[in-house]
């Protein structure tokens, strides 16, 4: 697990470069003076002529020069470079006084200063488009400016930062195209010596599959800004969309060193968990190394990791809610956390802690603090190891650790070099009859059936944690702290029906000391002839209408209420906000009431894709007018209810004109309340018409399914049992200028709060053949065993 320094990174160090003489350097002076043609101070171009400037320095073999002892450039809009040095020298752009001894250049914008969140943002700088290779920036100084002093928006390789400074900016260096799913990625990176007062997004940015970056020396306090959602020190953020790395995992951010570099004060307070972290990473980056880095005064965390093999020697993180956090595997030496500290916000503060595939080994250094919290947390599949070697000073009273279902805190024995054993995996599976376990022993192939989901909770010789090795099979299978899981697999895929469906991985087992074993897995897929039901199937049936909402189809969500903005144009940070939903079936599409509301698309590793309330109150309006008031219908619906949410909550309701004649009066309804109630009504001739079951639960995904004929309510939560209410009736007036509400209050309740995975209506009752295939289909999207 040691970091691996790679082999072109020797290549792509800064070239050393004596200053040049005035003969070999392309001048500029604020607004510009004689002829412009940056010969001379006499005939020094403009700012805005950075380009051009860029191009003649390369010609004589020199830099371009920005004078910094005629006052401050004005400069409120970016300016493009399109051009830059070669491999053999680089192009320089420097800051310089008359002598051209080196001297900050002051570039200064119309950010608003102080800046508060829906204040005046500021602008670019310097815009590095196709062609800006080979190109350095020096002794330059930023104020009051926007998204990225300095920003890479293609490709490019070679760029040199040092001695740079800023105060006030939104960022400082930005990595980012101008459009989604356009490669930017920079091939050999150096920063060093830059120093900057004051940000709301981040000091510096990484993304797409960026590679070879050399961060020394940077000193950075944002100052609190507060307000721009997710405000971060250096953070890498690499893309999926680059390809595979060479060990078969999504390709990100690689081969990164920062040393002696130090981020803090940044601090975020829009959302329920507070972010700000001083150094970040992503699932997708991988070999990062941290030396003698610090993260302090943060809202969340020093280091907040999820890259794959990240090293940490002698850094520190204080005064931050947890001083490390890690979700990919990472090894830290000689590390020392102070003083964590909960400005705010939901979770608790920690010195370590670790998430789902986190993966952390703690070597020496020191924990420290004075607060009552848990020293070490490990959740929801996290594995934390220290050594007995490491100091730890607490109160008697904070727990040394708070380790939760799947999650491992433990020491490590630094001499043991015997790699951990598979004793079994168990499974259990929930028939009418009770629960019943099963185990696997190691190497043995399992049987599973189609579109089936399997979880296996894994017995071990000694602590591990698990891994899924990159092979053939490699997308079937997720593993997580210490359980392993098959996913859905259909029977009739590219492996035909006849060869051979057995789907073959290795799990890798890793103790608290690195050592690791691989086991193989096994699982043969079986064939059944209950395949799930697709709106081309409904409407080929007869169906005519109804709709057919699919979280999981991406394609049919979108940002803005219109439908024009894709969910796979979301470029911010976190989970995009959704503010409509397609209709596969036919046009009752699912739109929220106005720009203020909306959904999180969130997501699990076991490919469920659902949509929960981005503010309090969020709901979508389906339809027109009238849409959803069938003489009979059948509704389908997959949810899941937060544990302790008592509600009453209403999942769909459908207007009618009765002696409430309001929008919130429905014809038919399905609601959920209490702690285990789903409550349906259906189209009767009063206010009654409720029937009232205990298929509500909480804490897990549900189908709940309501047919107007007979009157039947329907839950995969206790053994797929059917109750019936009375016998349909005839409908009441509609109310004609009401339109149905998903997730929205009625006259029985509030907005519902949870996950929405999708749902389908239908204009007929359904048979039972259909009814089952409908909520097989629904199940799938939830992860739900029907």
């Amino acid at each position: 697990m040691m970091l691996a320094v790679h082999a072109g990174y020797a290549a792509l160090l800064p070239v050393v470069q004596r200053r040049p003489s005035a003969r070999k350097a392309a001048m500029i002076v604020p607004g510009g003076a004689g002829a412009m043609d940056g010969s001379s101070w006499a005939d020094a171009a403009p700012l805005t002529a950075m380009d051009a400037m860029v191009t003649r320095a390369a010609a004589i073999g020199g830099d371009v020069w920005v004078r910094a002892d005629l006052g401050p450039y004005a400069q409120n809009g970016n300016i493009p470079i399109t051009h830059g040095g070669t491999a053999q020298r680089r192009v320089t752009i420097r800051g310089v006084d008359g002598n051209g001894q080196s001297m900050a250049a002051r570039i200064v914008g119309a950010r608003a200063n102080p800046w508060t969140k829906g204040a005046a943002d500021g602008a670019e700088v310097f815009r590095l488009r196709s062609g800006a290779d080979h190109l350095g920036f020096a002794f330059l100084r930023f104020e009051d400016q926007g998204y990225g002093c300095i920003r890479s928006q293609q490709p490019h390789s070679d760029l040199l930062i040092e001695d740079c400074s800023f105060a006030n900016v939104r960022a400082f260096y930005e990595n980012g195209s101008s459009g989604h799913g356009i490669d930017a990625t920079i091939s050999g990176f150096t920063m060093q010596r830059c120093t900057g007062m004051g940000w709301s997004k981040h000091f510096a940015r990484f993304r797409y599959a960026s590679h070879d970056i050399l961060i020394e020396d940077c000193t950075g306090d944002s100052l609190e800004q507060d307000g721009d959602n997710f405000c971060n020190g250096i953070v890498l953020e690499g893309s999926e969309s680059v390809g595979l790395a060479p060990d078969g995992l999504p390709n990100g951010v690689h081969d990164v060193i920062m040393r002696r570099c130090s981020m803090g004060n940044c601090r975020d307070t829009l959302n329920f968990y507070q972010n700000g972290d001083a150094f970040g990473s992503e699932g997708q980056d991988y070999n990062v190394l941290f030396e003698d880095c610090h993260g302090w005064g943060c809202s969340d965390a020093a280091f907040d990791c999820k890259s794959r093999n990240t090293r940490f020697v002698r850094c520190s993180a204080d005064d931050c809610k947890r001083g490390f956090r890690i979700w990919g595997d990472a090894v830290a030496v000689d590390c020392v956390v102070t003083n964590p500290r909960k400005r705010g916000g939901t979770g608790a503060a920690a010195c370590i802690s670790t998430f789902k595939k986190g993966y952390f080994r703690w070597y020496g250094g020191r924990f420290e603090q004075t607060g009552t919290n848990s020293v070490i947390v490990a959740e929801d599949g996290g594995f934390t190891a220290y050594t007995p070697r490491t100091v730890i000073i607490k109160p008697a009273d904070a727990p040394l650790s708070r380790v939760e279902a799947n999650s491992i805190v433990t020491e490590i024995d630094e001499a043991d070099t015997t790699p951990p054993a598979l004793v079994k995996s168990t499974y259990t599976i929930k028939t009418i009859a009770g629960t019943t376990s099963y185990d696997i022993a190691p190497g043995a192939t399992f049987d599973l059936q189609e579109n089936r989901i399997l979880n296996a909770v894994i017995t071990t010789t000694k602590p591990a944690t698990t891994r899924i090795v990159h092979a053939q099979d490699y997308a079937a299978y997720t593993a997580t702290g210490q359980t392993w899981t098959i996913l859905r697999q259909d029977y009739e895929n590219d492996r035909s029906v006849g060869q051979d469906q057995t789907y073959r991985v290795p799990l890798r087992l890793y103790d608290a000391n690195g050592n690791f074993a691989d086991t193989p897995l096994a699982g043969h897929i079986l064939n059944v002839d209950d395949n799930p039901i697709g709106p081309a199937d409904l409407k080929a049936s007869g169906v005519t209408a109804g709709a057919w909402w699919e979280v999981q189809d991406r394609s049919t969500l979108f940002l803005d209420r219109a439908g024009q903005v894709p969910v796979s144009a979301w470029a911010d940070d976190g989970d995009p906000i959704i503010r409509r939903v397609n209709d596969k079936l036919f046009a009752n599409h699912l739109v929220v009431p106005d720009d203020s509301m909306g959904f999180y698309l969130r997501h699990d590793d076991l490919g469920s894709y659902w949509l929960e309330p981005y503010t309090a109150g969020s709901f979508f309006l389906i339809g027109a007018a009238g849409a959803l008031q069938f003489a009979k219908f059948t509704a389908s619906l997959g949810i899941y209810r937060e544990p302790g949410e008592a509600g009453p909550h209403c999942l769909i309701s459908v207007p009618r004109s009765m002696t409430i004649p309001t929008a919130t009066n429905a014809t038919w309804w399905m609601v959920v309340r209490d702690g285990q109630s789903f409550i349906i009504r259906l189209p009767a001739s009063g206010n009654s018409g409720t029937s009232t079951g205990n298929f509500g639960m909480q804490g897990a995904p549900l189908v709940l399914s309501l047919l107007s004929e007979p009157g039947l309510a329907r839950s995969n939560a206790v053994d797929c049992l059917d109750v019936a209410d009375n016998a349909a009736v005839t409908y009441p007036a509609a109310l004609a200028n009401a339109r149905a509400r998903l997730l929205a209050d009625g006259n029985a309740g509030q907005t519902f709060n949870g996950r929405f995975y999708g749902g389908v209506v239908t204009n007929r009752t359904e048979s039972d053949d259909f009814r089952f295939r409908i909520e097989r289909q629904i199940a799938e999207w939830a992860g739900v065993a029907l």
